[in-house]
């Protein structure tokens, strides 16, 4: 029995130059700063595809080490951390984590979206100029998925019958 979990996007909207949005909606973990300003602000600035920037962050993240980087039980706390950027690469499973995803990351999760990285700077990133998976053998990553690592999955299951 695996848990799938399959997402849309029902909220998606392709903005022109200088458009912003003022709405609060998206799943709580992935909203950005700006985005929860709009809720509690009524002068706030609004926000933009920056917004889209940010959430590559947290995805980024959360496919590395498997949990979310401002996740907490309690929903206020969370949305705090969201709000000041407040996570840290200090768990075991960043152990074997190169210095380049995390940079890139820190990048990604600036809270100011006026100095987050911008698409084109992000993909222009060393990580994404090292990594190039269509282009390498892939056993040593099902290797590293081995029952025993930290970061096994049922996921990494799959991974290493394909």
């Amino acid at each position: 029995n695996l848990n799938v979990k399959i997402t849309d996007f029902g909220f998606a909207r392709k903005l022109d130059p200088g458009e912003v949005l003022y709405d609060l909606c998206g799943t709580p973990g992935y909203l950005a700063p700006e985005t929860l300003r709009c809720s509690m602000m009524e002068d706030a600035p609004g926000y933009s595809f920056q917004v889209d920037i940010w959430a590559c962050g947290v995805i980024m993240y959360t496919l590395l080490v498997g949990c979310p980087p401002f996740w907490h039980r309690k929903q206020m706390i969370m949305l705090r951390n969201i709000m000041e950027g407040k996570y840290s690469f200090s768990s075991p499973e960043w152990a074997d984590i190169s210095e380049a995803p995390k940079d890139l990351i820190r990048k990604l999760l600036v809270v100011d979206p006026n100095h987050r990285i911008t698409i084109k700077e992000a993909l222009a990133h060393p990580f994404f100029q090292t990594v190039q998976m269509w282009d390498q053998d892939i056993a040593p990553l099902k290797h590293s998925l081995r029952r025993d690592s930290h970061r096994f999955s049922r996921i990494a299951h799959l991974a290493l019958v394909i």
